[in-house]
């Protein structure tokens, strides 16, 4: 038995050693055929599966592979996941697949889990229409997928060492996602749900997001719909111990509770109830997720202590997800002021910080607008290229400094600087040194630099007070005294507001009134104005120093005169001063010149001047000379800059008055004028209210003159002038010309002239003639003329009113016992013209209009004249007589006809009469001679030069027998121009005479 027990436990463990070496055998053979076997040739099966398993075309680019222990694995290397033209791109370093052993067995795979390893998927930002919205594929209910050591990309936003687990709830549907990765480099635990969709294609989705690490406590939470289009709605809850881990804001906590939307390319959280630190604010929330990730915060509170939020903004650290950061407030405290309207836009990038917007509404209703870069100190490894412009000079800044553009309007400016004073002394000192009237209102803008101490503005440019300007500004508080340093340009500048009326102040002086400030000023004008003149081109350069105030050039174009100036003020007195002038056209000149002067053709060519000034403000020494061609003028006077009066010697000469004249416009006055220089010597005195010329000496050709003027502020000139000898030019009655009136309007005067000599053509006319000449209320008048003309005597006035349009001449006069010694009119042979005697007038007259043609036109008056003993160029009324003592019919036709010929006549008197009226000139007239008589009547028109008249004679013919009857008479027609007449003759008296005679 024993034996039998033996042999049986023997053979039992042979059957069990037989059965365990048979097993082995076949663990073996399980375990090593598949590493014996090529899955590779089963690699269209395997890509077909996998494409089935992700729903998507898959590419194995390495080896397959399967392990049956300890569980049944399947591994492909290499995987790749086409594109199916929505964007999404995956590629992984493994695909394992869990599968059952009995179908494998079989030869079918049933996978049971996948698992990505090492998989980098990149999703496209905005998604394809739809793709939210698709659902796992059936087969995946029950199955289990991982990722593991994985990074997802969505658009440029990367979610890196992602180990996630997917399920599918086989009853509900549900897929489920769970696990943890970094973000930003910051480490984050997420899960997911997704629902079954429903009727309207829509889904429930719960997501969860918590921090790690530094963002322990930090997390949040979403629940709301995925649509059927793929939009995501709902609601999320977000909190947080320190605010300034995720975003560039003081270190405080934080919630916010809103809505969640998900479409179009963007994660918006909006209408976000915000609690900061206590404080309650709405906001929201911008994911961009696309080509170019972007986080976007907009912020809204009520009320926010700025001087708490601005050291955040300047030392912001550097962030990995650019970030924009859009903060308001109704109200902002700041340095002790209240700023309102505030808005801020600001992006933070790994590059830097820059302000893309900064708004705000500042004390004085000023409204700001910034926008800019916020840069920190370089330090050795940082510096970089020297920058151009003020923030070039100086020192490196120890603290950060704000570099960009700003934009500034501000309609009470001087409040704002007030309020901007509290926060830098060198702003204060900039509202301290502006004069009252300047700098209320400002739209500027330009670059600006804000550091320590110094805010710097280039390229500016806007408008001050309506003022367009140019140029920097920088002011500075560093030193032992306040700067302010101004390079400005301007298109136009009104100065009025700059230089007070009284006194007058050089732009120097006006320097040495600022206190306390260091001033350092260039400006450039192109244009100005100054008490109506215009000024261009004005160009200031100077400084201003501890009480000295040294103007190193100021230049400026005056009617194209271009002036430059230089001097030192120190002490109240100036020195080294010095005004030079220049011009190489003097035509523009008038129009910055009084109106009587305006329209003179004086200035023409070129010119230049020298001045120079010295001495203390109540007796400032000046000293002049000016040159224009050939005129020079010479003046020392002395002016009290407080009281703008001076007194002082002035001299003006030129070789040649007639050219002068020339010059100025006046044609041939060397006929009228004479030969010879101009010299005028006066004592000139000038105050606010008045111009004097006392002593004054004038000599010009043959001109001789001496007296006094005076004007006022008023425009009355009053004053005597007598003349030694005064030429005059003869009156051009056609000139076309305008009369010179204008000039005359808004000027009174009261002169009384004298002359002892008056020459018309350089001829002698008048003598000891005296007159009182008037303007006042547009009424020019000459009264009280009394004169000697030809050893007779002329009284007379005359007036022209110009305040009436047309204007009116009135002419009243009368002379007797005026001895004629040559002829008066100068008349042709042809005409009839006063050569001798003695003779009475008298003149009155009225005619209207702004021409000598005019007035001529419009003449109407009377006019007598009875002349004694004279000769008169007219007919040989003695011949006539003789004639008719003839005895044969034809010589005494030929004789008379020879009579009626131009010949001097005789005469004992004559009595004429002209009439006129705007109808024309009536002339009647009776010539009483030894030989005879003679009738004059006719027509003159004075306008059109024309003569109609007819000339009857009486002949007196000695006494002869057989000739009965009166003698005849005998007419004589004179018709044409006054310079060509032409004479017929009327003989049919003499006709009927001799056909009577026996």
């Amino acid at each position: 038995m024993a034996g039998g027990r033996r042999r049986s436990v023997r053979v039992g463990r042979l059957i069990l050693a037989v059965s365990v070496v048979v097993i082995l055998a076949v663990v073996a053979g399980i375990w090593a055929a598949p590493g014996l076997l090529d899955w590779n040739q089963h690699r269209g099966s395997v890509e077909a599966l996998a494409s089935s398993l992700l729903g998507r075309p898959v590419r194995i680019g390495g080896d397959l592979s399967l392990h049956l222990l300890p569980q049944p694995i399947l591994t492909a290397s290499r995987l790749e996941v086409d594109d199916t033209g929505d964007g999404v791109v995956l590629t992984a370093r493994a695909l394992r697949l869990r599968v059952a052993l009995a179908p494998l067995l079989a030869g079918r795979i049933d996978a049971r889990e996948l698992t990505i390893e090492g998989a980098d998927l990149h999703l496209p930002w905005p998604p394809a229409p739809g793709a939210l919205s698709q659902r796992p594929p059936a087969w995946l209910t029950g199955v289990q997928a991982r990722a593991e050591k994985s990074r997802i990309t969505i658009g440029q936003v990367t979610l890196s060492g992602v180990d996630a687990r997917f399920e599918t709830d086989a009853d509900t549907g549900t897929l489920s996602v769970a696990g943890t990765g970094h973000l930003a480099a910051n480490a984050v635990r997420f899960t997911g749900r997704l629902g079954r969709p429903g009727r309207d294609g829509s889904a429930a989705v719960e997501i969860s997001l918590d921090g790690a690490e530094a963002l322990r406590d930090t997390g949040g939470r979403f629940t709301g719909q995925l649509g059927a289009a793929g939009a995501l709605e709902g609601r999320m809850v977000a909190r947080g111990p320190n605010l300034s881990l995720l975003l560039p804001m003081p270190a405080v906590p934080w919630r916010a509770d809103g809505r969640l939307t998900a479409a179009d390319g963007l994660v918006v959280a909006d209408e976000l109830a915000v609690d900061v630190n206590g404080s309650a604010a709405q906001g929201a929330v911008t994911l961009r997720v696309s080509a170019t990730p972007r986080i976007d915060v907009a912020l809204a509170a009520g009320r926010i202590d700025l001087d708490e939020w601005l050291p955040v903004l300047l030392h912001a650290p550097e962030t990995v997800v650019p970030t924009g950061l859009d903060l308001s407030a109704e109200a902002a405290t700041l340095g002790g002021g209240i700023v309102r309207r505030l808005r801020g836009a600001f992006d933070f990038s790994p590059s830097g910080i820059t302000a893309r917007e900064i708004t705000a509404l500042l004390p004085g209703d000023a409204t700001l607008t910034m926008a800019g870069g916020i840069a920190r100190p370089a330090g050795p490894e940082k510096a970089g290229p020297e920058k151009a412009g003020p923030e070039k000079a100086g020192p490196e800044k120890a603290g950060p400094e704000f570099r960009g553009t700003g934009h500034l309007m501000a309609p009470d400016l001087r409040t704002t600087l007030g309020w901007a004073g509290k926060l830098s002394a060198a702003i204060g000192a900039v509202g301290d040194v502006l004069p009252a009237g300047v700098v209320r209102r400002a739209d500027v803008s330009g670059r600006v630099t804000v550091g320590e101490g110094d805010i710097a503005l280039s390229g500016l440019s806007g408008t001050v007070d309506g003022t367009p300007l140019t140029g920097s500004v920088r002011a500075t508080n560093t030193g032992p005294r306040p700067a302010l340093e101004l390079v400005l340009e301007t298109d136009r500048l009104m100065l009025d507001p700059w230089l007070p009326e009284v006194p007058v102040l050089t732009p120097s002086v006006l320097l040495a009134r600022v206190p306390g400030v260091d001033v350092e000023l260039r400006l450039d004008a192109h244009r100005a104005e100054w008490r109506g003149v215009p000024i261009g081109a004005l160009r200031i350069d100077g400084q201003s120093t501890a009480g000295r105030v040294e103007l190193r050039h100021l230049g400026a174009v005056v009617a194209g005169v271009h002036g430059v100036a230089a001097g030192t003020v120190e002490g109240g007195r100036l020195s080294d001063g010095r005004l030079d002038l220049d011009t190489a056209d003097l035509t523009m000149l008038p129009a910055v010149l009084p109106v009587t002067w305006q329209n003179t053709a004086f200035w023409q060519g070129s010119g230049s001047a020298v001045l120079l000034v010295s001495g203390p403000g109540e007796a400032l020494g000046v000293k002049l000379t000016a040159e224009l061609g050939d005129l020079r003028l010479e003046a020392q006077p002395i002016f009290n800059l407080a009281g703008q009066s001076g007194a002082g010697p002035v001299t003006v000469r030129h070789p040649g008055a007639p050219r002068l004249l020339e010059v100025m416009g006046l044609r041939g006055t060397a006929s009228w004028l004479g030969d010879g220089s101009l010299s005028a010597v006066a004592q000139v005195s000038a105050s606010p209210d008045r111009i004097g010329l006392d002593s004054l000496v004038l000599t010009a050709g043959l001109m001789r003159a001496q007296g006094q003027l005076s004007l006022d502020a008023g425009r009355a000139v009053t004053g005597t002038v007598s003349f030694e000898s005064l030429p005059l030019p003869l009156p051009d009655l056609r000139a076309p010309g305008s009369l010179p009136l204008p000039p005359l309007q808004g000027w009174r005067g009261d002169i009384r002239l004298e002359a002892s000599e008056i020459l018309a053509g350089l001829t002698p006319v008048m003598q000891g003639v005296s007159a009182q000449l008037s303007l006042q209320d547009g009424r020019l008048a000459v009264d009280g003329v009394t004169a000697q003309v030809a050893g007779g005597r002329v009284t007379g006035q005359a007036s022209l009113a110009t305040a009436v349009d047309p204007p009116v001449l009135t002419v009243d006069g009368q002379g007797a016992g005026m001895t004629v010694t040559g002829p008066v009119l100068d008349a042709p042979p042809e005409g009839i013209d006063l050569q001798a005697g003695t003779a009475d007038a008298r003149i009155e007259a009225t005619a209207t209009g702004h021409s000598m043609v005019a007035l001529l036109a419009t003449l109407t008056g009377h006019a007598t004249m009875t002349i004694r003993d004279g000769v008169a160029q007219c007919v040989d009324l003695v011949g006539a007589s003789a004639a008719l003592a003839l005895n044969d019919p034809a010589a005494i036709t030929a004789a008379m006809q020879r009579a009626l010929r131009p010949a001097p006549i005789s005469f004992t008197t004559t009595d004429l009469v002209f009439t006129q009226s705007r109808g024309g000139g009536t002339l009647d007239g009776d010539v009483v001679a030894q030989a005879g008589s003679a009738r004059i009547r006719g027509n003159l028109d004075l306008p059109a030069g024309v003569a109609d008249l007819r000339l009857t004679l009486r002949p007196n013919p000695p006494e002869f027998e057989g000739r009965p009857g009166d003698p005849p008479e005998i007419g004589l027609r004179i018709s044409g121009p006054f310079g060509t007449p032409h004479r017929t003759p009327e003989l049919a008296g003499l006709t009927r005479w001799l056909a009577l005679r026996p």
